[in-house]
Formats: structure tokens, sequence, C-alpha cells
């Protein structure tokens, strides 16, 4: 092993900081997972956004304290409005493929519970009724901060990450099924409008990260990423 290591000493570091990456990605979705199923019953949708953003920026700060990986370039107007209509153009192919999904396991399990209209739902935070701005928290948090906290994680640390260990192909792809899959289990769940949410909804979300996995890598940017995730995200939410 050390003579591996004085020879490539490159590859040994960088493979050591893919699957930091990867672990701490896996991680963050796990514990997103698990505090969405926590408060699913909760009325407090705020404190739900709260606690998924600082999960995602907690993981996303963690995963950047070490650059071995390289940097990605600064935003470009050009990439990110290209981007953008790329998120946008997923939206039919990835609800089809979503819709279908949860057509097949209604047939499999049955019914499941309807979730909550967000209207209808008390929100409150700290004694503070939040209800009334329970739609413009939503999108401030579902469409910004959890997506760009996720964005610099997926598709900036980790995309690099894995690109420099398994090569560029295999490392952008690698991102996109993880990706894809954190995403799915970040959903949040029983909120009506929301984005989807549980099995049925991976099949869109490997989609999504496929496209923003790749303009990523494409541009060198994660900005590029978060420009074709955020305006799935917001055209899923309108929709």
């Amino acid at each position: 092993m050390d003579a591996i290591t004085r020879r490539y000493p490159m590859s040994v570091e960088m493979s050591g900081a893919a699957a930091r990456a990867a672990r701490i990605a896996a991680l963050s979705g796990t514990a997103l997972l698990i505090a969405q199923t926590a408060l699913a019953e909760s009325s407090a949708l705020t404190l739900r956004f709260v606690a998924a953003w600082a999960v995602t920026m907690s993981a996303a700060l963690l995963a950047l304290r070490r650059r071995n990986s390289g940097r990605d370039l600064p935003p470009d107007p050009v990439a990110l409005a290209l981007s953008g209509l790329a998120g946008l153009s997923l939206l039919p192919v990835a609800w089809w493929a979503m819709d279908l999904t949860d057509h097949l396991l209604r047939r499999s399990v049955g019914l499941l519970p309807l979730p909550a209209l967000l209207s209808r739902d008390a929100d409150r935070l700290l004694s503070l009724d939040l209800r009334s701005a329970s739609y413009e928290a939503m999108v401030l948090f579902a469409v910004a901060l959890i997506p760009l906290a996720q964005s610099s994680l997926l598709w900036g640390s980790l995309r690099r990450a894995l690109s420099a260990s398994l090569g560029l192909r295999r490392g952008v792809w690698t991102a996109a099924i993880l990706g894809g899959c954190v995403l799915a289990l970040s959903a949040p769940q029983q909120v009506e409008p929301a984005l989807p949410s549980g099995l049925a909804a991976l099949p869109g979300y490997l989609l999504v990260g496929v496209v923003a996995a790749w303009v990523a890598a494409l541009a060198r940017s994660w900005w590029a990423g978060f420009a074709a995730y955020a305006t799935f995200a917001y055209a899923s939410l309108a929709l």
C-alpha cells in the first residue's frame, strides 16, 4: 500500500476525498429522511424547512472543508439560463415517470394517506402563527435555500471528488445517481402543494440528478446544476 501511495499519491488522495464526499451526502440524505418522517404529521411546516436547510447546509459546509478536487468556476449567465431551460424541459418526462411509478405502487400496496393542504395546516414556530406565509416559506426554502446547499454538496463537492477519482464520465454519472437518491430522501412529506416525495418520486429525481450533474460538469460550475434543479423545483410547485 505504501508503494502504491508513493507511486500514485494524487489518486489515493482523491479516492479518499470521493469516499468522504459520498459519506457526507449519504448521511445528509438519511438525516433529512429521518427529520421529514419524524415531522410528517406535524403542523409546524416552517420548522421542517428550517431543519432541512440546517442539515443540508451543515453537510455542504463539511464537504467544503477540504478542497482536494479543485474549485468550480463562478456562475455564468448564459450557462445558468441554458441550465434552467434544461431543468424546465424535464418537467413533463419526470412527472410522467413519477405518476407511472405512483400508479404501480398504488396497485401493489393500495392507497396511501392523502397529503394535507398547505393552506389548511396551522404553521406555528416559537408561538408565532406563520400559516399566512407558509407558501412563501416553502418557495424560499424548497426552491432557493435548500437546493442551493444541496447543489453545492452534490453537483459541487461530490461531483468534483468522484470525477477526480473515477474519471469524468463515471464520476458524473455516479454523482447523478447518488444525488437523485438524496433529493428523493429529502423531499417534503405529506404537504400539498409540494415537491414529490417518497419512492414514487425517485425516477423523477434521478432524471433531475442526471441533468443537474451533467450541466454542472459541462459548465464546470455547480451553479449550473443549481439552476437546473431550482427551475425544476419551482415549476413543480407552480404546477
